[in-house]
């Protein structure tokens, strides 16, 4: 049965430009401060170098047309300009709850989404922002952080790898210093 959270929607190859971007597994991250109540807030500069951390809330599903035509312009970037130009590209995105704190669970949804995705022909899929540790309190984010060499975390990597698709998902990162605000591109 589709997952009710997954919404895919094909954008035509003609949607926009080129760029190109180099396959990798990338990072995007910065410091977690600030958290909590579903608001921005500005943490002291000592504890969070960056400034702002946001907590978004879910965006309901008519206002993901502008954001799956971005998505699909990056995807795009992934094909060699010849393809580029003749493919329409599937994209999805995931717009569920995460259990707080609770890696495992989130991450076999994670697992549960990709793979739905992929059988609806997605070439790319974006989770939400820290969906593999959870989000709403510095509990729950310390409970569910994981460094990157974490067992689970690799062999989720490489499966997701595997496969034709461009996948983005965030967990809290630990690392030496402390805690970061991590997006996964996987491809």
């Amino acid at each position: 049965m589709p997952h009710p959270n997954l919404a895919c929607r094909i954008v035509p190859s003609t949607a926009g430009g080129f760029r190109p971007v180099r396959r990798s597994l990338r990072l995007r991250q910065r410091s977690i401060c600030g958290l909590g109540g579903g608001r921005a807030q500005r943490a002291p500069a000592s504890s969070c170098p960056g400034g702002w951390l946001r907590q978004t809330s879910a965006t309901p599903l008519v206002k993901l047309d502008k954001a799956m035509i971005a998505l699909a312009l990056v995807a795009l970037s992934l094909f060699s300009p010849a393809q580029a130009l003749e493919k329409d590209v599937v994209v999805s995105v995931y717009q569920g709850v995460c259990r707080e704190g609770d890696f495992s669970a989130n991450l076999a949804t994670a697992r549960e989404v990709v793979k739905q995705a992929r059988e609806r022909g997605s070439h790319f899929l974006a989770l939400p922002e820290c969906f593999l540790s959870g989000y709403e309190s510095r509990e729950a984010v310390q409970r569910g952080a994981r460094s990157l060499d974490d067992p689970e975390l690799a062999q989720f990597i490489a499966e997701s790898a595997a496969h034709e698709m461009v996948v983005i998902v965030g967990l809290a990162r630990r690392a030496a210093d402390g805690l970061y605000n991590t997006e996964l591109v996987i491809h």
